[in-house]
């Protein structure tokens, strides 16, 4: 008897390559109208739009960091259709601060491309009070 592994989702092997830091991936997959969300009231918080909001998103996160700023999976991804979810570790250095806390990231797909994404830390004061 041989056991076998039901093929795997697109969207579990595109969120598998944009946890990878494959960026060209990344920016060649979402829509013209892709927001990314990210809660709080520090200067990271807010909606970008679009591939190039979400570049200066990413950039403003590593030059605030010194480019220490990791989102790392934790070893597993959901995705369907619609919608994906991955468990995340958030770590970095800043100012004599350390992050390091768990997180989700929940994305949005529509027709195989990613169309929004909530970044959700489980712990929104230290998020905020890393990065203000």
């Amino acid at each position: 008897m041989t056991s076998e592994s039901p093929a795997e989702h697109p969207n579990v092997a595109l969120l598998r390559r944009i946890y990878a830091r494959d960026r060209d991936t990344f920016f060649r997959m979402v829509t013209p109208d892709y927001r990314c969300h990210t809660p709080g009231a520090s200067p990271v918080a807010g909606t970008v739009r679009g591939a190039e909001g979400m570049r200066r998103h990413i950039e403003q996160g590593q030059e605030l960091s010194g480019g220490t700023f990791r989102v790392t999976h934790q070893g597993f991804f959901l995705a369907d259709d619609r919608w994906g979810m991955v468990p995340v570790r958030l770590s970095g250095q800043r100012q004599g601060r350390t992050l390091d806390m768990a997180a989700f990231g929940i994305w949005r797909f529509v027709d195989g491309r990613i169309a929004e994404h909530w970044e959700n830390p489980l712990d929104i004061p230290a998020f905020d009070a890393f990065w203000s």
